[in-house]
């Protein structure tokens, strides 16, 4: 069914000695003038990789292929990769609609778009989803660093094994905004159908990965990052509105036993002056690891486990 309302929302990612996101250097990401953040790009990660776990057509994600017995083991080339996914070769150059409307059954391609760039073809589709850059609002996250012994040295010549280095931040707390545009998708719809369509489907599985896709990445640098809550605003069908990002409004305090209490309440009264253009407004939050302040009559909790 397509779905055709607008949402406004944040999703917010704990992390207790770990690195939510990493720089080339492997250090936490951090701005010109010392915060840390999180990229899109992680967040999305992790919510694809979600959907990978769950058996979904997730097209933008790294795969290994041995097929080729003279190169080995090697990663999937895009080409590669669609035809993989997709199940389909890819077509002659002058089938692009054809392209497009294939590139549509991938979940992450219905909810993020794509740069689709390989041999004579150049397509792109500006996603009906959209995340901006998480910020760290806790400011006593502090860079640990630790020695790691390999046991094997670093090369031929080298009598003793390697040290490695380990970094992680002592705690932060990501708060990324979102917003979902199903009109993103129109002009493509007029090329190549109804299967271009933002469907209710797909927003249902970006909602299941905006509340578990960082709790269950088990790397060794993001064992310890979790999902702590996440907001969605739905607008009536054919609301213009347009909310400012939410994420500024967030306020967090950290209390006993490991509990983060976020305040929610500047967005209620955000929310309260158009609330004749809202639907409805959703949190599902980490009880065990959360505590929230907001108004009931505004926003309606529910525990994010009982929405696996």
């Amino acid at each position: 069914m397509k779905m055709r309302k607008r949402v406004y929302g944040i999703i917010v990612i704990g992390a207790d000695m770990a690195n939510w996101n990493a720089d080339f250097t492997g250090r936490p990401k951090q701005t010109l003038d010392g915060r840390y953040y999180g990229s899109d790009k992680a967040a999305k990660y992790s919510i694809r990789h979600y959907w990978n776990g769950k058996g979904e057509k997730v097209l933008y994600f790294k795969r290994l292929s041995n097929s080729d017995k003279d190169k080995g083991m090697k990663f999937l080339m895009l080409k590669e990769a669609y035809e993989k996914v997709l199940g389909k070769p890819l077509p002659a150059k002058e089938k692009k609609e054809e392209v497009l409307r294939t590139l549509f059954e991938a979940l992450d391609v219905k909810n993020f778009g794509c740069a689709f760039a390989v041999k004579d073809f150049n397509l792109s589709v500006a996603g009906a989803v959209q995340i901006g850059q998480g910020m760290n609002i806790f400011d006593e996250a502090m860079v640990e660093m630790q020695d790691i012994l390999s046991p094997f040295p670093s090369g031929e010549e080298e009598t003793q094994t390697s040290i490695g280095k380990q970094i992680h931040l002592s705690e932060a707390h990501y708060v990324y905004p979102f917003t979902v545009n199903p009109g993103n998708y129109d002009a493509f719809e007029e090329v190549v159908g109804e299967g271009a369509a933002y469907t209710e489907h797909a927003y249902e599985q970006f909602k299941k990965g905006a509340m578990h896709g960082a709790t269950q990445l088990n790397t060794v640098s993001k064992y310890n990052c979790y999902n702590e809550l996440s907001l969605f605003v739905e607008c009536k069908e054919g609301s213009l509105l347009h909310l400012e990002p939410l994420d500024k409004m967030v306020k967090m305090q950290k209390l006993e036993n490991n509990i983060v209490r976020y305040d929610l309440k500047t967005i209620e009264e955000r929310l309260e002056d158009v609330k004749d253009e809202i639907e409805k407004v959703d949190v599902f939050y980490n009880p065990y690891r959360v505590q929230l302040d907001v108004n009931s009559d505004v926003i309606t909790q529910h525990n994010m486990f009982e929405h696996l």
